[in-house]
């Protein structure tokens, strides 16, 4: 080989050595500008959102994509869900175990990186218990074994051991027979 082009390649190969490696395209980390409530014009969001456990929540912003964290934190931890595209834009739903109260909210990509934190309320509904059905009696039984029934093992256990409140419980639950536990053991003495 002449030494001309010896020259020339050993200088392509100091340059290649010495030259600093190509970054791979960084992203930008993510930007949360705001959160509102899904549906938006519910009348529990007037004031600011405030979204139920497993109720979802719209984020806006930027830099976002499918599959980011998004992270509910309150003073004693923390619970994360993932973040979806859903057709009214970026969304995440509130997981079970953030506790009714004012929780701070952040998105964090894959390089760990996270947005600012914005507050959102998180709520408790409580729905009503509805009684189960009053069945009709079934025939060859005597009336108070022919409905619902309730058994109390331990009775201090239950309503603190008051047959009024137990009583009235378990008309509240549409009961009509309350079993409780008499005896324990194997023998019959």
């Amino acid at each position: 080989m002449p030494p001309a082009r010896r020259i020339t390649l050993l200088a392509l190969a100091l340059v290649a050595a010495l030259a600093p490696a190509a970054a791979p395209a960084r992203t930008r980390a993510p930007h949360l500008a705001d959160i509102r409530c899904l549906p938006v014009h519910t009348p529990r969001c007037a004031h600011g959102p405030a979204v139920p456990v497993g109720g979802r929540v719209l984020l806006r912003g930027h830099h976002f994509y499918r599959g980011m964290r998004v992270v509910f934190r309150w003073p004693k931890g923390a619970l994360a869900t993932t973040l979806l595209r859903t057709r009214f834009g970026w969304a995440a739903r509130v997981p079970a175990g953030v506790p009714a109260r004012r929780v701070w909210v952040y998105v964090r990509d894959r390089a760990k990186r996270r947005s600012h934190a914005r507050p959102v309320r998180v709520i408790r509904i409580v729905r009503p218990v509805t009684p189960p059905p009053v069945t009709s009696p079934v025939r060859g039984l005597p009336a108070p074994f022919s409905g619902g029934g309730m058994w109390i093992w331990y009775l201090d256990k239950s309503e603190g051991g008051d047959p009024a409140a137990i009583a009235a419980r378990a008309r509240a639950a549409g009961i009509g027979t309350v079993f409780v536990k008499s005896g324990d053991g194997t023998n019959l003495s």
